[in-house]
């Protein structure tokens, strides 16, 4: 094995991470782990000299001195027995506690390395998914780094009392010794490959087994409950499950198979030399040449001998969690490289109070993997405090339009200038601390209501006149007074105090963010289908008041309801990732072309089934 390769090893990488866990916990570690190999073997000498001293003490009594060391030595026995067992449980919840240390920190690297780039484009990456499963266990059978540390812990001191036992022996016969400890080093070599072997099988299924864990997640969550039990999922759902798993294990039993006579022949010789010693050993002590004591010892000499080599639990742990270290060593290379793109940002972003004038030249955009642009030469000015509503069918690109703006994607040509200024010489965190946005997938936190409004601006977060303001604003206070513990319910029933909101009402409380980020200074207003869980009339008497609220922030909405779309200032029609038509409601519907005909469309669908009601 080369130099470097040994620099790379898991295990090497695992030592440096340990000094993070806390020196002191590290410490009380490798004390109890000491301890707890030692005291076994102390056990063992105590045991033989306990033995030897019984033999003597059947001659004169236990009032003998021969009797007195027995008792003497039973006593050592039982103390090395408790102290064993303590020095046992003590390590094993040390190592716990040092395990648990070591995944947070790992997972703590995780989430740093995440979301080091301002964009997202890295988060769609297959790949990095995987490597993110391995760190968290998903892909590495449930056993993560931190597992690993209690792995080696026990298996430090497995090697510690094999090393004592076959010195031990070394006193019987030297080369008795040495073939013992031989064969178990074969034996715990090749049950070593063979779980290298399933390890790298079972990381080379890791979109399996997160496809798996996704299935079982959707019979055993909520999210999917009602649908799984009106459709009748449950089965075939389950089935899938079983598929998807097997496919992963067969892969990991097919590399299992290959050591089978790799094993066969380690276990045959650990066989033989466990028997030869024995034979020896009994030999010896028929013959009178070692003493009741010395065979006591001797024998669990080779008990000893091959605890290190024994498979166990612990080298699962050992093996499955280690392959954790270099998948967050990869993310935090593909993190690396996705923050690295583009034009390093050299300047802030304008002001804040400043209204923000949007310019789009000839931006063009695919998604990774994608062979034909979202987004095609497109050409778009949004003017500083207007509003501006963006329609089209679906896949025109509207969305990804968004996207760019918020920069969590970069263009792959054209430019996005905000006041003048290129988007990508702008600082791109101090940028979205700037925008609100309502996403069209916004995310609902199983948080406290407080909380839910209050992520929208953290500086705001504990100003609760803020936050009620934003509420009433929404239309959502109301419903939040009415929760089981008002501010402070968690907006899941799953909880303790727990209410749960409809439709309707989440998307309030997603607005309720946008306009505390407002307060707290947002220049542009971004809305995604904002009101698509709002009846029309709701939704009408929300923009006509909404348009006014943020009337000096540059906004831009997105909405399939032209009774939205008109209050707009410009309405913008994509078509094939380009501008197809741009101006109000008034001058489109007049102009006669793609956006007359879809208002008139809508129009007549509405008063059909006005008319019909």
């Amino acid at each position: 094995m080369t130099l470097p390769r040994i620099a790379r090893s898991p295990r090497l990488a695992m030592l440096r991470l340990l000094p993070g866990a806390g020196r002191g916990w590290v410490a009380a570690l490798a004390v109890t782990t000491v301890v707890g190999g030692l005291a076994p073997v102390a056990a063992v000498l105590a045991s033989g000299w306990l033995a030897a001293e019984l033999v003597a003490a059947t001659r004169g009594g236990l009032s003998s001195p021969a009797g007195h060391r027995a008792v003497l030595a039973a006593v050592l026995l039982a103390a090395l027995f408790v102290a064993g067992q303590l020095s046992s449980r003590l390590s094993t919840a040390v190592a716990a506690t040092v395990s648990a240390r070591v995944d947070a920190t790992l997972q703590r690297r995780a989430i740093r390395a995440v979301n080091g780039p301002s964009g997202v484009a890295h988060l769609d990456d297959p790949a990095v998914r995987d490597q993110l499963s391995r760190v968290t266990g998903v892909g590495t059978g449930g056993y993560t780094p931190g597992g690993a540390v209690a792995g080696l812990a026990a298996k430090a001191g497995q090697t510690l009392q094999s090393g004592i036992g076959i010195v031990a022996l070394g006193f019987f016969h030297w080369w008795l010794a040495v073939a013992l400890c031989a064969a178990n080093l074969w034996w715990a070599y090749e049950s070593r490959r063979g779980y290298l072997a399933q390890t790298r099988a079972l990381t080379r299924q890791t979109s399996l087994l997160r496809r798996s864990g996704y299935l079982r997640d959707l019979v055993l969550t909520p999210d999917a409950a009602k649908e799984t039990r009106l459709f009748g999922l449950v089965d075939w759902l389950g089935q899938r499950f079983r598929t998807e798993w097997d496919s992963t294990m067969e892969a990991v039993w097919a590399a299992r198979h290959g050591y089978h006579r790799r094993f066969a022949g380690a276990l045959a010789a650990v066989v033989a030399a466990n028997f030869a010693t024995y034979a020896l050993l009994g030999h010896a002590a028929i013959g009178h040449a070692i003493g009741l004591g010395a065979l006591v010892v001797f024998l669990r000499a080779t008990v000893l001998a091959g605890v290190a080599a024994t498979r166990g639990q612990q080298d699962f742990q050992i093996e499955y969690g280690l392959a954790g270290l270099p998948a967050i060593a990869a993310v935090e290379r593909a993190a690396r490289a996705a923050a690295g793109t583009g034009t390093s940002p050299a300047g802030d972003p304008p002001p804040a109070g400043t209204a923000l004038d949007l310019v789009l030249a000839g931006v063009r955009f695919s998604y990774p993997g994608a062979t034909t642009p979202i987004l095609d030469g497109l050409d778009l000015v949004v003017p500083a405090g207007r509003s501006l509503a963006i329609v089209g069918a679906n896949g025109a690109g509207k969305t990804t339009l968004i996207k760019l703006l918020c920069g969590f994607y970069a263009p792959d040509a054209g430019t996005i200038t905000v006041n003048g200024q290129d988007l990508r010489t702008i600082d791109p965190r101090r940028w979205q601390r700037g925008i609100a946005a309502v996403f069209q997938d916004f995310t609902r936190y199983q948080l406290p209501a407080r909380d839910n409004v209050g992520v929208g601006a953290l500086s705001l977060a504990h100003d609760d006149a803020a936050i009620e303001r934003a509420a009433a604003r929404a239309g959502i206070l109301d419903a939040i007074r009415a929760l089981p513990r008002g501010w402070d319910s968690p907006l899941a029933r799953q909880f303790d105090g727990g209410g749960e909101l409809s439709g309707g009402q989440w998307q309030r409380i997603a607005l309720a963010r946008a306009l505390l980020a407002v307060d707290a200074g947002a220049r542009l207003l971004i809305l995604d289908e904002p009101t698509a869980n709002l009846d029309i009339r709701a939704e009408a008497a929300f923009y006509d008041q909404f348009l006014d609220i943020t009337g000096d922030v540059t906004t831009i909405l997105i909405s399939h309801r032209f009774a939205t779309v008109r209050r707009a200032d410009q309405v913008c029609v994509l078509d094939e990732g380009r501008v197809a038509e741009l101006g109000s409601h008034a001058e489109l519907v007049d102009l006669g072309g793609r956006y007359a005909r879809m208002f008139a469309a809508q129009s007549a669908a509405l008063t059909t089934a006005g008319g019909t009601g």
